[in-house]
């Protein structure tokens, strides 16, 4: 079944494609603002695995990782159905584990290298900043075939599994 939105259905493959890049960005920065503040609304250690617990550059990691993969998953269910389910879900993971290194990296440059104070608007320019470079490096890994996908999505979970397990114990 595919939903077909208003004004769409005459849309080029390529409109979709860039108003679904604009979407991770906009859509995101709202996600990510609500994820910010759900382990204070629920403060359950569950969520607190999800969700941040303090105001860390790490633990932003996670306002930009998992409300990313929400949103892939969206962008999934409501449009991109067509495509190849693994090579799909490889594209969702690199774009999320890109986006989240793009906080760190952003954080690092702007606050560190720069010298700019750490403020909402910087904040939010980070987090628009992040969803848009996993949006605009995961979508292209679409394209692959779901053959090569299944070789490569186990590898590349794996090293982002090793990653957190290597920051958790580290930390």
């Amino acid at each position: 079944m595919h939903i077909i939105y208003c004004g769409m259905k005459n849309m080029t493959d390529a409109k979709k494609r860039n108003l679904y890049l604009m979407f991770i960005p906009l859509s995101g920065v709202l996600l990510a603002s609500a994820w910010h503040f759900l382990y204070d609304l629920v403060p359950c250690p569950f969520f607190g695995a999800f969700a941040p617990v303090n105001e860390s550059v790490w633990e932003h990691l996670k306002i930009v990782f998992y409300p990313f993969l929400i949103l892939w998953l969206v962008g999934y269910v409501f449009k991109y159905s067509r495509v190849d389910t693994v090579s799909y879900a490889l594209a969702g993971t690199v774009g999320a584990a890109v986006a989240a290194m793009s906080v760190v990296a952003f954080d690092y440059f702007v606050n560190g290298i720069l010298g700019v104070k750490q403020i909402l608007p910087v904040h939010i320019i980070n987090c628009a900043a992040a969803f848009a470079a996993g949006a605009a490096l995961g979508y292209p890994i679409t394209k692959i075939s779901d053959r090569n996908a299944e070789i490569i999505l186990p590898i590349f979970t794996a090293l982002i599994v090793a990653a957190c397990v290597y920051g958790s114990v580290s930390a």
